[in-house]
């Protein structure tokens, strides 16, 4: 997807060491993302630009000034980029976007990523997708829990999860495209502005409302809870903000899946609890949940069958090719795929 320039955007055509920037792919308050084509390597890349549009201005050699006064938060936010460009070298995973290299030039600084061509969740969901049975919701879920599982090993916290920040590739694989809000497990929400908060995905604890609420995994389970709301019901959750003071929002499972088992739907209303401590207090917890839903759906006499089988079947196929950090929801779909063959034989 890419989007018309603005005031602020590098022209097409102009050239950041070997990268020469084809079209604008998003971006927000502090950064651009640009389409780019890598002349050294003659492939299309991703390049993140640093550009906090209240702090500098681009100047008409097109390098980036920094406003009178405003040298001090410019320098914390190229900080907290640069610490991203770390952070995205640390991990290798499916789910999570990689990045190639890392310069500064012109006043500012970038990071060059591998391009994925696709569309996020949201424009998906925009258009009228949405999660109707067990396989569309393992195939989105499964790998992103995965990768946040492994942000969660290495003592980071995401942060940031929502339907703008989660591409579906060509090939339906979903992977988490930006860094910028991660954080340890711990810390308080207080650098990042409010503003910056993505509204229905954010959770409480990163108002910074209550003190004695910090950031940590359950952080994550609300975001992929609300992300999954969102992907089945098309209506983005109110936020926490205005959840805490009146909670209106009707539960995922007050809604007609039939596909999707009730139970399942419970424990993602769980996940989405205002309170962090009803939530699940880690990926894993929350894994286990949709693990044991879906088998004591399996165990009723009304188990899926004809079309919702095959799903399941399908789901167990993909999920080899992922790497193994969630074994509960990898042995749900072996022990699945043994049930429900047993029980056609019968």
């Amino acid at each position: 997807m890419t989007r018309a320039p603005g005031p602020c955007e590098l022209p097409v055509g102009t050239k950041r060491r070997d990268y020469e920037i084809c079209s604008v792919l998003g971006g927000g308050q502090t950064s651009l993302v640009y389409q780019a084509y890598d002349t050294m390597l003659n492939r299309y890349v991703a390049v993140k630009e640093y550009l906090p549009v209240a702090f500098a201005v681009r100047d008409d050699r097109l390098q980036l000034t920094v406003l009178p006064g405003k040298q001090e938060a410019f320098e914390s936010g190229l900080r907290r980029f640069v610490a991203e460009a770390r952070i995205m070298t640390a991990f290798d995973h499916c789910a999570l976007r990689r990045s190639y290299q890392f310069f500064q030039e012109a006043g500012s600084a970038y990071i060059v990523m591998p391009y994925y061509p696709g569309k996020t969740l949201r424009a998906a969901v925009y258009e009228g997708w949405r999660i109707g049975n067990i396989s569309d919701l393992f195939m989105i879920t499964l790998p992103l829990l995965e990768g946040l599982s492994t942000i969660h090993q290495a003592n980071y916290c995401h942060c940031g999860v929502s339907p703008d920040n989660i591409l579906i590739q060509n090939n339906s694989e979903p992977i988490l495209l930006d860094f910028g809000a991660i954080q340890r497990p711990g810390e308080f929400f207080g650098e990042r502005p409010v503003s910056a908060l993505a509204p229905g995905f954010a959770a409480l604890e990163q108002y910074g409302i209550d003190r004695n609420v910090c950031i940590g995994a359950w952080t994550d389970v609300y975001a992929i809870s609300a992300v999954i709301y969102h992907a089945v019901t098309g209506i983005v959750p109110e936020p926490a903000t205005a959840r805490v003071v009146r909670d209106t929002l009707r539960p995922l499972a007050g809604f007609t899946v039939a596909d999707l088992p009730v139970r399942l739907l419970e424990a993602i209303d769980q996940g989405l609890s205002v309170a962090p401590q009803v939530r699940f207090a880690s990926i894993e917890a929350f894994a286990n949940a949709l693990d044991q839903s879906v088998q004591a759906a399996m165990a009723t006499p009304n188990r899926p069958t004809g079309a919702a089988v095959s799903d399941i079947l399908s789901v167990a196929a993909t999920v080899s090719s992922y790497s193994p950090r969630i074994r509960r929801l990898l042995q749900l779909t072996s022990a699945l795929r043994d049930r429900i063959r047993q029980r056609g034989a019968g």
